[in-house]
């Protein structure tokens, strides 16, 4: 079973030789006050998103957790709130992190302008 300590090692996977000391916020790092589980909170930024991941370790109350919020980081025309969406979560797991990240890269991805051949779409 997967703990905090591994999935900060997994976060370790996106650095590229440029470190991530700019590129992820710890939000929170310590014991969660009912259980005392550890729980880590941390931040992670593109130009359009703000992603919110919460890894909470096991403990005798109940089973681990491994979390994912996406937020725009900016409103839309006309409206006064940000935009968020809940993305996959579930046990702290390589299986859940690799999941988490499958729907941040297709949130990331835009359309292109063009309508041109494309073998995956009939």
């Amino acid at each position: 079973m997967a703990n905090v300590n591994d999935f900060l090692k997994w976060i370790k996977e996106f650095d590229r030789g440029s470190g991530l000391t700019n590129k992820v916020q710890i939000v929170e790092d310590g014991p969660e006050e009912d259980s005392g589980a550890r729980r880590v909170r941390l931040n992670l930024f593109t130009q359009t998103h703000r992603y919110a991941i919460c890894a909470i370790d096991k403990c005798a109350k109940r089973k681990s957790y491994l979390g994912c919020i996406s937020y725009c980081r900016a409103s839309y025309a006309g409206e006064d709130h940000i935009r968020s969406s809940d993305l996959t979560d579930g046990v702290l797991s390589k299986n859940t992190w690799a999941k988490i990240k499958d729907d941040i890269l297709c949130l990331e991805f835009v359309n292109i302008g063009s309508a041109q051949y494309n073998p995956l779409c009939p």
